[in-house]
């Protein structure tokens, strides 16, 4: 075997201009003391463009809460695949009712049923019912997390849709599609906004 020597290995290495590496100096509290280098300030505050606050993006949004929160709802959202551990003959109709769901849920989540659910209060157990399509309403904070109202709809939107999703598998083979149709929307409004409302 070789005897190879680290230390001639440094010698190897070109000397940049920029070293990466910093020794500790034997006066640590002389360096806290010494004032900034004139610009070394300025560029430690600075960030690249598309990390500085703006309107679709406030200083008061945490952006890794906000990715979690997308990410979690992505996961809560793969229950859609439930619909396939049917029967072969149900299989086809299971398909149709967790797609329908989604679809319906999501039209009628953001027409009335959010505001209903986590929105101004206009009976004791159930919110005032109103659009979450207003794009000054979407970019405020949340009103909980650091996330803006976009964010909560959507992660609100798919706990809503897979609960009907849910109880598609107790009404699988005995329920027709059309009577489904009408089942989401009224199943919806009238039962999980008041759910919702209360628990929150």
């Amino acid at each position: 075997m070789h005897n190879f020597s680290y230390a001639k290995l440094l010698f190897l290495i070109p000397p940049t201009s920029s070293p990466s590496i910093c020794l500790p100096t034997n006066s640590p509290s002389s360096e806290q003391n010494k004032p900034a280098a004139p610009g070394q300030e300025k560029r430690m505050s600075q960030f690249p463009k598309n990390l500085l606050p703006d309107e679709a993006s406030p200083d008061w949004m945490n952006k890794g809460e906000n990715a979690w929160q997308l990410t979690a709802a992505i996961f809560v959202g793969l229950v859609i695949l439930y619909g396939g551990t049917v029967k072969k003959k149900w299989a086809v109709n299971s398909a149709f009712m967790a797609l329908y769901a989604f679809a319906s849920v999501l039209v009628c989540w953001v027409t009335w049923g959010y505001r209903m659910s986590f929105g101004d209060k206009m009976l004791p157990f159930l919110g005032m019912p109103n659009t979450t399509l207003d794009q000054k309403f979407l970019l405020e904070k949340a009103f909980l997390g650091s996330f803006p109202n976009a964010t909560m709809v959507y992660f609100q939107f798919v706990f809503a849709a897979i609960t009907l999703i849910l109880i598609a598998r107790a009404l699988l083979g005995r329920m027709n599609f059309y009577a489904r149709m009408m089942f989401v929307p009224l199943w919806l409004t009238f039962s999980y906004t008041i759910s919702a409302f209360n628990i929150w």
